[in-house]
């Protein structure tokens, strides 16, 4: 204490026993030049410690006199993470060493933040501590870890581990914190509550004690505000209590992004531990959570938790963000994005985006997490009115100027946030999980039952040709959909009710707003055809057995004719010519992004498949780029050139679905550039077409959205040159005048290679053999009489 208290703080930081005692021991080896290493929960006050000291410790000029005479210190910072080398952790001591001078009065000290994360990396840059910690030479050296290390090295230091504090503990630190004295009156009560939330948590701290800290912040600033208010009004700031809608907009902000089921769990601990009855309370939905959130200016940084990155999409279709006020920053998988200079880059990016009053989203950039950490912890410097954070990597930090009102939304995989991310960076934001299920009113939901019921009634259709109890009982199984819709998963149905319902409102707003019956028949409709655009050919064939007066009762419309006849799904050529001429299907007035699913191979360049139209063809294909820049700069080139179609051939099995997403959102933002710009002009279209391989396709899914338009295609190449009729004329010819209508000799060379793989001889046959042999057959293919033999 005698140490301690003569430390200056900051304001709202409470000297609770475990920064007391962190602080002492870190004083005590730094000046020693004992190697000490920190371990405890995230929310201990381990870096808050290191800020405090650097901060005090200062030499002759420290601002008290206690700390005059004690010698400077100077933190050389490492970041440490899944990708740190031995030769960065030996680079932080080297550049210590250069630094520290004969006979000053400095401290020189290497500070290994989160230490523990350097385990996971494959180059073992920690075996470089086994000699450093024991021959420090004048050097301090302080660790930070949520969890202990290996004993060979913490064997090598002092080690002072933090447990989880309790309930007492709790308490103490939110005395601290607050100067409500309404509040002190409810912190026991606070801290009861959340000791069992995060004691029987589920995913083991998944919430941690950040989260309580925040809880005691924002319930004491709403108080504050409510004070402030009334004494404006002439009432008593005496009288202001802790409300319920308070509590319920607290807990729900803080200890979001589990289940439901178990958030009303933690719901009903606190308000049973404040004594209060959440009966009549209202509960905000995700959206005003998200929207409370980014319009405070010191609140938290932001994770949504999603599925096939929902919520990017949803962020802008909603509102809540745009694209002139937003920055999105993909982390990717390109090949030549995997090195520590690409990482550089992008840290070089998000300082330059730091110094505007603009939401930075990120989504999947897990490389540039740990150089980000002050920054999401939210540990700020102001220096002449300006604020400063840190951003580090490797051995390099830098203090970078940042925009007061600039914000960061982390946008993750719901499966990743419960099993794989490491509570030091879940417990740095508050969380949400953001699904299309959010923006569902109550007729969507009335849709919603609908259209899963007669999807439901096409599955067994399809497959069995008997309803089962899972479709009466409203539900799909998805193991059965995804084999006749590729790509499809449980909120897919969802999403398409959103996307039918924006477009119907577009067509006919009126229409809905004064007859909601009518318009919600027409939206099932609707939905139920755009379904039918994503459905291969085998699919609805498989329905041709079933009395088709069935099918038009369940559905509303002919199901066989709407997908025949209506709608093209023959070749990419058809396809083409429709969506020019459909504005129904295009997303503004500049024409149409579509994404069509195949499962022929990558093979003729799309000025070959396409020379019969009327567009000015550009055509890339996506794993062939070798970075993220090449893909922004081809896509930034269509929009500016007077190209009418750009067709984008993605082949999943050489590339991977989060490039395919960062491909997508690519296309939208330069669209949302080119409409801002030039809202009329000359119409531009984007075809994503996806290849698929049998049997991969639970690699891939999408969601139906208010810009793409989706669909499937037996073949990109037109039908006429495939040598067989088209899907429409087999279906009104038998099987035998079909065989008879083919030209069995160009058909034969076109398929005789893949089945020539197939065959396996008794010994191996050289290059040479193979050669003649191909020009036998297609010798025997140009010979008539041969090919009657094979008729």
């Amino acid at each position: 204490n005698a140490f301690v208290q003569e430390m200056d703080l900051g304001q709202g930081i409470a000297l609770n026993e475990a920064l007391r005692e962190n602080l002492f021991m870190l004083l005590v080896s730094i000046m020693n030049q004992i190697p000490i290493l920190v371990i405890g929960k995230p929310g201990a006050s381990k870096s808050l410690s290191m800020e405090i000291l650097q901060s005090n410790l200062n030499g002759e000029v420290s601002g008290n006199d206690f700390f005059k005479s004690m010698p400077a210190v100077q933190v050389f910072p490492y970041q440490c993470s899944p990708l740190s080398t031995p030769e960065g952790v030996q680079g932080a001591f080297d550049s210590a060493r250069k630094y520290r001078v004969e006979g000053s009065k400095t401290i020189v000290c290497v500070l290994l933040d989160e230490v523990g994360l350097a385990e996971e990396s494959p180059h073992l840059p920690l075996k470089v501590l086994h000699r450093e910690l024991e021959h420090l030479d004048g050097l301090a050296c302080v660790g930070i870890s949520n969890w202990g290390l290996d004993a060979a090295k913490m064997n090598r230091c002092v080690t002072l581990y933090r447990p989880a504090p309790t309930v007492d503990d709790l308490c103490a630190t939110a005395e601290g914190m607050v100067a409500s004295s309404n509040l002190k009156a409810y912190l026991q009560s606070l801290s009861r509550a959340f000791f069992e939330v995060y004691r029987s948590q589920q995913r083991p701290d998944f919430w941690g004690l950040r989260e309580f800290y925040s809880t005691v912040r924002v319930i004491n600033a709403e108080l504050r505000r409510n004070a402030a208010a009334a004494e404006k009004s002439g009432g008593s700031a005496a009288a202001m209590t802790l409300e319920p809608d308070v509590l319920m907009k607290t807990v729900l902000r803080n200890f979001g992004g589990r289940p439901e089921a178990e958030l009303d769990g933690v719901v009903a601990n606190f308000f049973q531990q404040c004594g209060m009855n959440q009966a009549k309370v209202r509960r905000l939905g995700t959206i005003e959570l998200i929207r409370q959130n980014l319009a405070e200016p010191e609140a938290r940084h932001l994770m949504l938790l999603t599925r096939n990155i929902a919520a990017l999409r949803l962020l802008f279709e909603s509102g809540l963000l745009t694209h002139d006020r937003a920055e999105v920053l993909f982390g990717s998988t390109f090949p030549g994005d995997q090195s520590d200079v690409s990482v550089a880059s992008m840290l070089q990016s998000i300082k330059a985006m730091m110094r505007l009053p603009i939401v930075l989203v990120l989504v999947h950039c897990d490389s540039l997490y740990e150089s980000l950490y002050d920054l999401l912890n939210q540990h700020y410097m102001e220096y002449g009115g300006q604020r400063y954070v840190r951003i580090a990597h490797g051995s390099s930090s830098r203090q970078c100027p940042m925009h007061d009102s600039f914000r960061v939304i982390v946008i993750t995989e719901v499966g990743d946030a419960y099993h794989r991310l490491a509570p030091p960076l879940l417990n740095r934001f508050e969380k949400q999980i953001f699904l299309r299920d959010a923006l569902l009113v109550d007729s969507d939901q009335r849709e919603l039952s609908a259209m899963t019921r007669s999807f439901g009634m096409l599955i067994c259709d399809a497959t069995t040709g008997v309803e089962d109890e899972k479709v009466i009982e409203g539900s799909v199984d998805v193991v059965v959909a995804r084999k006749l819709v590729p790509g499809f998963h449980r909120g897919l149905l969802v999403s398409l009710v959103l996307a039918t319902r924006k477009a119907v409102q577009a067509v006919d707003a009126e229409a809905e707003a004064s007859a909601e019956t009518a318009a919600s028949g027409d939206s099932i409709l609707a939905a139920l055809r755009r379904l039918l655009w994503v459905m291969p050919p085998e699919s609805i064939c498989a329905c041709m057995g079933r009395d088709r007066l069935l099918l038009r009762d369940n559905f509303g419309f002919d199901v066989i004719r709407e997908y025949f006849e209506h709608q093209r799904h023959s070749d990419l050529p058809s396809f083409m010519e429709w969506l020019q001429y459909t504005k129904a299907a295009w997303c503004d007035a500049r024409g149409s992004l579509a994404c069509v699913v195949t499962r022929v191979p990558v093979s003729a360049p799309m000025k070959a498949i396409l020379p019969a139209t009327s567009l000015k063809v550009q055509n890339f294909s996506l794993h062939e780029l070798s970075s993220s820049q090449d893909l922004e700069r081809v896509i930034g080139e269509f929009y500016a050139a007077a190209q009418d179609l750009l067709v984008v051939q993605v082949d999943l099995a050489a590339c991977s679905q989060q490039m395919l997403e960062h491909c997508r959102f690519a296309c939208e933002k330069h669209r949302s550039e080119l409409l801002r710009q030039h809202p009329t002009g000359t119409p531009r279209f984007v075809v994503l077409a996806v290849h698929l391989q049998q049997g991969s396709e639970q690699h891939y899914s999408f969601d139906f959205d208010a810009q793409w338009w989706h669909a499937f295609l037996d073949a990109l190449e037109p039908q006429a040159e495939s040598g067989l009729p088209s899907l429409t004329q087999m279906l009104r010819t038998n099987l035998l005048d079909c065989i008879t209508s083919l030209d069995d000799g160009w058909l034969m060379a076109q398929c005789f290679r893949s089945a020539l793989a197939r065959l396996v001889y008794p010994r191996a046959r050289t290059s040479d053999e193979l050669k003649v042999q191909i020009h036998q057959l297609l010798a025997l293919f140009q010979d008539r009489e041969f090919v009657l033999i094979v008729r």
